[in-house]
């Protein structure tokens, strides 16, 4: 299995406060990079103006804040006076999938049914504050399945294997798909060790890791390497060697122990195998395979850590096997609007070949795009003689 490779996992809860003097733009943020559970609340604020309504669906997981300038709307016998046309603002709808709470406080009219639960009555110029539980009607994710998906509102937020090293142990939603990109990325390196003098230039194309989520704890992923080209240079000799092909292919079995919905950890177990196609110049022809232990923890203060534990079986170069352990760690937060970084350490360890350990610092930074989309850039950088001195990447995940 190639060493250092790039994942990464996020998920978080939301926190909305709305006060009458305040002006904040609503909206949920797109995935942001960090290893966590349930994490990075965040708070809005709404201005109201005039007369307002609130009203929230049977679940409270739907809230309409409304104050349009110029409307009329009857309330168990009593009826909303016109606001002033100047006074006007617009519906707000948030949908919000995970609620630690909801806390409303602002000066309203009325508090309309509009169909939905009714909340109650308020005279203007009173204060109101709504308490909603984490999981008011409870759902039964275990239901669904690849052939009955997970309703749209109940999925999770988006969390990706990529582009840091560690894995994340939260699964794609039952009956839904997720393609993670490895657009472009390079490997560079200088070895100078044992009076040589070799430097390696790996490109690669269009690698993918696809998802599907079969069970609610349980997704299924094919990982394709892409297309990779290889060139290594002596300087001493002058000779070059070039070699292109496909990559390797892996399949994987993800599934997560804790964890997924809830909580401020979440631990996955993880077993994959690489194929044995033909061998290349790029692919060993090999069957290998190993198990990976994925773990996040929500720190708080919008800070997530996460850490995995990996043991594969990998052909050693001859007609034996060797054991190698990879092991990362990996810290996480948000910089600026849905742009977010990580910093992490990565040590490969293969204790029966005469090799020395290997050892990344990686720097990545993610965007999210709305709910379904992600994009990912970074580096990492070799820390020790044995491993590559540059691998920088970009990366993109489509959720459907």
């Amino acid at each position: 299995m190639a060493a250092l490779q790039r994942h990464y996992s996020s998920r978080r809860v939301v926190r909305v406060l709305a006060h009458p003097t305040h002006s904040r733009s609503l909206g949920r943020k797109a995935t942001v990079p960090h290893p966590v559970g349930t994490s990075r609340s965040k708070t809005h604020t709404i201005r109201t103006i005039g007369y307002c309504y609130l009203a929230a669906s049977p679940s409270c997981r739907h809230l309409e804040i409304g104050c349009p300038g110029n409307f009329q709307k009857a309330v168990e016998g009593h009826r909303a006076p016109k606001a002033p046309a100047t006074r006007r603002c617009a519906l707000v709808v948030l949908t919000l999938k995970h609620i630690v709470d909801i806390n409303i406080l602002f000066e309203v009219d009325c508090v309309m049914n509009c169909c939905w639960r009714r909340v109650g009555l308020l005279p203007l110029g009173l204060s109101m504050r709504i308490m909603a539980d984490p999981d008011p009607v409870p759902i039964d994710k275990s239901t669904f399945h690849w052939l009955h998906p997970t309703p749209r509102e109940w999925m999770r937020d988006l969390s990706t294997d990529r582009p840091d090293q560690t894995e994340s142990p939260y699964t794609v939603d039952a009956g839904h798909v997720q393609f993670e990109w490895d657009l472009a990325n390079a490997t560079l390196d200088r070895d100078r060790s044992g009076g040589g003098d070799l430097s390696t230039r790996i490109f690669g194309l269009g690698g993918v890791n696809a998802k599907v989520g079969l069970l609610n704890q349980v997704d299924l992923q094919c990982v394709w390497d892409g297309y990779v080209n290889s060139r290594v240079t002596d300087h001493q000799t002058g000779a070059v060697s070039n070699a292109s092909d496909a990559g390797n292919l892996q399949t994987r079995l993800k599934i997560n122990l804790w964890g997924n919905d809830k909580g401020r950890t979440a631990l996955a177990f993880m077993p994959f195998i690489q194929w044995p196609l033909p061998a290349s110049a790029i692919r060993q022809g090999k069957l290998e395979g190993g198990v990976i232990l994925p773990f996040a923890m929500d720190l708080g203060g919008g800070w997530g850590l996460g850490a995995q534990t990996e043991v594969d079986v990998v052909h050693d170069g001859s007609n034996g096997r060797d054991l190698e352990y990879f092991n990362t760690v990996t810290v996480g937060h948000d910089l600026v609007g849905n742009l977010a970084f990580y910093l992490e350490f990565a040590a490969l360890v293969t204790p029966e070949s005469d090799g020395p350990w290997q050892g990344q610092v990686d720097l990545g930074f993610t965007y999210g795009i709305g709910d379904n989309v992600q994009i990912d850039f970074g580096c990492n950088f070799g820390v020790t003689r044995s491993a590559p001195d540059y691998n920088p990447f970009l990366g993109l995940t489509l959720r459907f």
